[in-house]
């Protein structure tokens, strides 16, 4: 495991712990993952890593933070994501080994929150999860500060369901004129759990298959 994925973890996962016990704005929590996102991207790509580094990692980070409404769901996708990237034969020996370590976190977690939570990610978890997920991609984008399309798209196209549910959330909700950053129920997740009453275990696996099937 890489330096830069630890620290990204570790640090993110402070500023999500402090997020929980003081409810910090917005701007800092913003600003702590920017800072995060362009280091890890510049010791990856230099400044074009550091430009891909601002954008996916708080896309990342704020994509785990948002989507972890219901019981299961970020502690599946996070071990489903961290199984698909350790089995791809696309992507470093790193990149493998912190989707094993990812994929171990998020399946030590789930008999805690499935099917009835005892415990929750909370902002720290989410964060957690987050930074360690957005530092392998930024890592997985460059090969030697070259870029790695192959890499890229092996390590992105498993979290899609969270990236476009967080999305078109937030555009339709700024299209309306409504806080981006405010709670609600609107995510494509909760309304399947409304209008069809499945438990939300079920809706968590159904959020999970896809990188199960992209590792396939």
């Amino acid at each position: 495991m890489s330096l830069d994925w630890t620290a990204s973890s570790a640090v993110l996962g402070i500023v999500g712990r402090f997020d929980d016990n003081l409810g910090l704005r917005a701007a800092p929590r913003l600003a702590a993952q920017v800072v995060a996102g362009a280091g890890v991207g510049a010791r990856s790509g230099g400044v074009k890593g550091a430009l891909v580094g601002v954008v996916v990692l708080p896309a990342i980070v704020n994509a785990f933070n948002f989507m972890d409404g219901i019981n299961g769901i970020s502690g599946g996708t996070a071990a489903a994501w961290g199984a698909s990237v350790a089995a791809s034969g696309r992507v470093g020996a790193q990149a493998r080994m912190q989707g094993a370590v990812t994929a171990g976190m998020g399946l030590g977690f789930l008999p805690y929150n499935v099917p009835t939570a005892s415990m929750f990610l909370g902002d720290v978890g989410s964060y957690l999860f987050g930074g360690g997920i957005a530092a392998t991609v930024i890592q997985s984008f460059f090969t030697g500060k070259r870029l790695d399309l192959n890499g890229a798209v092996d390590t992105l196209a498993p979290l899609i369901p969270y990236l476009a549910d967080t999305g078109s959330t937030i555009v339709k909700r700024a299209v309306r004129g409504e806080s981006i950053t405010q709670a609600h129920r609107e995510h494509a997740y909760q309304r399947i759990v409304q209008e069809t009453g499945w438990p939300h275990w079920c809706v968590s696996s159904i959020i999970a298959l896809a990188p199960v099937i992209h590792g396939a």
